[in-house]
């Protein structure tokens, strides 16, 4: 069965106890807790602090997406806040060994993100060591934006390219994922989905959340 994470970057964060509480109701797998530095990409959002309070809230897994310059600086900081995965940018760090090593001493789901812009192939000799591969399907940055038109052929071949490696490698999707754009990723091989304002804007995200899980049973 697929996994959905909301990311509260698309929640009111004036109301981060009730974005909590909205998506434990709705049967999620876990949140999402997008972090910018204002560097690799042009937002500030936020910090461990921020996630030890989330934490004191849910027992819900926590991933944090790490769009910063320096992902090993922030891998002690947030596992002591008390999140379960981390996800670097591989534009991000040239010494991505060494963060996933880090990761794994640490008992981290460890994973990987592409930009559009970043061919696949490029993670070939890293998915063996890592858990997830986060393929964005839009610049990271800011949310609502529109997906990239062929996105879901690169969840498709990244689906297939990895498998031999890594079976146990899970696809996760980020950008533009909603009502119109779910059912193609998934239809693609998608494990994991990062839902943004279609969840916290949507009235009827419960139903929405329910209709995901059945099309990923059929």
């Amino acid at each position: 069965m697929i996994r959905i994470h909301p990311s509260l970057l698309a929640a009111d964060l004036t109301c981060l106890r009730e974005a909590i509480l909205i998506a434990e109701e709705a049967g999620v797998s876990a949140l999402q807790i997008d972090v910018m530095d204002g560097h690799f990409v042009p937002n500030l959002t936020f910090g461990p602090k921020t996630v030890e309070d989330i934490r004191k809230h849910t027992s819900l897994p926590l991933e944090v997406h790490l769009m910063v310059e320096d992902p090993i600086r922030w891998i002690e900081p947030f596992y002591k806040a008390g999140a379960n995965s981390l996800i670097a940018h591989y534009e991000a760090s040239s010494n991505l060994d060494k963060f996933i090593h880090q990761c794994k001493v640490l008992d981290l789901i460890c994973g990987l993100a592409l930009n559009p812009a970043t061919d696949i192939t490029v993670a070939e000799k890293l998915v063996k060591n890592i858990d997830i591969l986060l393929l964005m399907g839009v610049n990271p940055g800011f949310h609502g934006q529109p997906m990239f038109l062929h996105f879901p052929e690169k969840v498709k071949k990244s689906k297939a390219w990895f498998k031999e490696i890594n079976p146990h490698l899970l696809i996760e999707v980020d950008g533009g994922v909603n009502e119109t754009t779910a059912p193609a990723l998934l239809k693609e091989g998608a494990d994991i989905l990062i839902l943004g304002a279609s969840f916290y804007l949507n009235p009827k995200r419960r139903e929405f959340i329910k209709h995901l899980y059945q099309l990923s049973s059929t």
